[in-house]
This record gives structure tokens, C-alpha cells and sequence, in this order.
């Protein structure tokens, strides 16, 4: 049954989907096992690239593969190279320890597996982002193993320490830009459990998949890797004179301290979840600024309000600049960032379950049907995810939002 579904799946595309050409430029891939394939970071990120850094044409896709290995993912680099990416990530790890006291044989088919990967996707023209491991909460990681020994989460941790320190090598042998994960999330993870509790799940309940709190970490990371300026919007406003704004934004009305807008970028907005580790990187003033500052302001205490949304500050502080996307965590921007963040989780769920699921079947058909059969298949594939993209390019509409300043008594 499960079999005839994935057949009739495939071949009902042929007829729900119109073709499409994609352009080579800016396409990322995001290569790695479940941490990836859990719609964490990745979902994070492409949200932001679109949404928040306005790079609404790059095209993302998660190749990411449950259980999967460095060295096991050569055998679907050409799933990878044939959709012809710009940019890729690779983050792997957590299986190459095998959840085991460390032994070279480890060690060997990390380095082998990520070498002849990334030679492989240069070779193609792209640019490759490695990512060291991640952590294992110690706590409610129970790593066992059948190939290297049982051991404790703290003995793992050393064991993922390791592949780290490997993929340093790489990266500097390969000239390519390394994304350090490991140390960076051992060290939040330990400042979240001194401020929340030992009891406190970075790493998620089984001590391996990160929630979103964790995966925003990551994100941050790549963020750093990737260069990205961080400045969303920067608003100014006279109140003797004009207002303006940056790229990816337009004034539409200031007049009476009201001051209308509308914005093609959006603040990044974050769950209850995420905002518990801003405190430990500097996410918010790096990655999210959404400044507004205001000239000839006179002395005194001001009441700004963004939308419904309501807080004071001082004329210094204002005449200085403030980040509304960090002032006003809920903000008008929210509602339509968390739909936008859902419909990307919606699609890189699909991705994975095309890569996990009905490529490898797919290679079963293959084996009986016509390559010219078998080639539709393939192109209508492609073409359900392009599809999926316009969709999502359809919500990334303008924004029109208020923001009123009164004086207070």
C-alpha cells in the first residue's frame, strides 16, 4: 500500500504542477542528518534570507537525510549537484561518533566523507559552509552503541569534540568557511542551565535534536558565516523636518508624530522558545535591527507605540536609536512572519520526505519503468518545488505599519 501510494504521489504531479526554469543564481542547499532534517535551523534561516534580508529570489532546498553519516551521504551527492546549487551547508556529526567512545575508524570516514564531498560540490561551482557537530545535552543524552562501546553523554561530548576539531582541518586544508557549532553550543548550553535549571532541554528531550531554542543558536551561527549585515530597516525621523528610511522600505505618511510606512522587510519575530537564549548571543543587535531614531526631539519622556503596541523612553534614548524589533518582541510584523515561518517548515518537511522517502523509491521504479517515465517523474518533481516556491513568494507581501510618538507628562 505504502508502495502504491508513493507511485500514484509521483505520478499525480505530472498533472497538478506547470514547468519552470530556475536561474543558477543564489540556490542553497542544506546538506546534513536529522538535526537538519528536523526543520530547525534551516526553516530559521531561509525565513530570514527572505523576510528579513529581502533576498526574496534565492531558492533553498533542504537535502537533509535522517541517520545519515559524512560518508553516507556520498552515495546522494548527485541528488545534490543535479539540482545545481550556489551555496551549500553541510552539518554532520552526531551519527559519525556512532553514540560511542571515540576510535579512529571514526575519525577516518568523517574526514573521507566530508572531502570528497565538498571537493565534489566545488568542483560543481558552489560555495560550501561546514559545520562542526553539536553538542549532546547531558542530561537527557543516553548515547549506545553496538560499534564503538556504551558510554556516558559527557565521554560522547568528547567524541564530537573530536570530528569538531577534524572539520577545522578541513575546513582550512579546503579554503573554506567553517561554522563552529559545538563549542559555541556547549557554552549556551551550560549559561541556559545555570539561568533555567540543570533540568533545562538545549538539546532536546533526547538530548540530541535541538528545539527551536537550540536551533537558534545554529542559525546564528551561519548567519555569522554567511556575513549578513543584520540591518533590517533604519528609520529615521525630524520632528521639525522629513522622515526617511533604508532600502526595502517606503514612507508613506509623517505628520503629526505619526509616522506611516510600508516595509518589504520584515524584523525577525521569535517564538516564547527562541527568545530564551537571546540573552546568550548577540543575535538581536548582529542579525536584527530594525532601527528608529528621531532629531530635534526636546527633552523629556516620549510614549511610542508600534501598531497597538506600547512603551516609553526617554529623548536620549530615542535620539540615539532603538531596536523596535528587540523593544517589541510581539510587534505588527508577528502574525505574518509566523504564516510565512510555517509554510517554509510546511515545504522543507516536503523536501526531506522527497529525499527520505520517494527518491529512493523512485530508484525501485527505475529499475522497471522507461527512463523516459522516469524522467518526468523527476522533472515534475523539480517543478512541485518551484510551485511551492511561488506560493511562498506570494506571502512575502509589504507590511503597513504605524509607529506614533507622545509626549509624556
Amino acid at each position: 500500500m505504502r508502495k502504491f501510494f508513493t507511485i500514484f504521489l509521483l505520478s499525480s504531479l505530472i498533472y497538478s504542477v506547470q514547468t519552470a526554469e530556475f536561474s543558477r543564481e543564489e540556490r542553497l542547499a542544506f546538506i546534513g542528518d536529522s538535526i537538519t532534517a528536523s526543520n530547525g535551523y534551516s526553516v530559521q534561516l531561509e525565513t530570514y534570507l527572505k523576510a528579513c534580508a529581502g533576498k526574496r529570489n534565492i531558492k533553498v532546498r533542504s537535502f537533509a537525510f535522517p541517520g545519515d553519516t559524512a560518508l553516507g551521504f556520498n552515495k546522494r551527492l548527485d541528488e545534490v549537484i543535479d539540482w545545481k546549487p550556489t551555496i551549500a551547508t553541510i552539518q554532520f556529526g552526531m551519527n559519525d561518533g556512532f553514540y560511542g567512545r571515540y576510535t579512529d575508524w571514526m575519525g577516518d570516514n568523517y574526514r573521507k566523507g566530508l572531502t570528497v564531498a565538498i571537493n565534489a560540490l566545488r568542483k560543481a561551482g558552489c560555495i560550501v559552509y561546514l559545520a562542526t557537530p553539536t553538542v549532546m545535552d547531558p542530561v537527557y543524552g543516553k548515547p549506545s552503541s553496538i560499534y564503538a562501546g556504551k558510554c556516558d553523554a559527557e565521554t560522547y561530548n568528547l567524541t564530537l569534540k573530536k570530528l569538531a576539531g577534524f572539520t577545522e582541518e578541513i575546513s582550512k586544508a579546503q579554503n573554506i568557511r567553517e561554522v563552529e557549532l559545538f563549542e559555541l553550543m556547549s557554552k549556551v548550553m551550560m549559561q541556559c542551565k545555570q539561568k533555567y535549571g540543570e533540568k533545562y532541554a538545549f538539546a532536546g528531550l533526547d538530548g540530541v535534536h535541538p528545539g527551536a531554542n537550540g536551533q537558534m543558536v545554529i542559525t546564528h551561527a551561519f548567519l555569522e558565516a554567511l556575513e549578513m549585515d543584520g540591518k533590517i530597516a533604519e528609520i529615521h525621523a525630524d520632528m521639525k523636518g522629513e522622515a526617511s528610511v533604508s532600502e526595502g522600505h517606503e514612507v508613506l505618511s509623517w505628520k503629526d508624530g505619526e509616522l506611516e510606512l510600508e516595509s518589504r522587510r520584515y524584523p525577525f519575530c521569535h517564538s516564547p522558545e527562541t527568545e530564551e537564549v537571546l540573552s546568550f548571543i548577540p543575535f538581536q543587535e548582529k542579525f536584527n535591527r530594525f532601527e528608529l531614531k528621531f532629531a530635534n526631539l526636546p527633552d523629556g519622556k516620549y510614549e511610542i507605540s508600534w501598531g497597538p503596541y506600547v512603551k516609553n523612553f526617554s529623548a536620549d534614548e530615542l535620539v540615539r536609536g532603538i531596536n523596535l524589533a528587540d523593544e517589541f518582541r510581539i510587534n505588527p510584523f508577528t502574525t505574518v512572519f509566523r504564516v510565512l515561518h510555517k509554510q517554509i517548515e510546511c515545504k522543507q518537511q516536503y523536501e526531506v520526505f522527497l529525499v527520505f522517502e520517494l527518491l529512493p523509491q523512485l530508484r525501485n521504479i527505475e529499475k522497471s519503468a522507461t527512463p523516459e517515465a522516469v524522467n518526468v517523474l523527476k522533472k515534475q518533481l523539480a517543478n512541485h518545488q518551484v510551485t511551492t516556491e511561488r506560493k511562498i513568494a506570494g506571502s512575502l507581501f509589504p507590511v503597513k505599519h504605524k509607529i506614533k510618538i507622545k509626549k509624556v507628562n
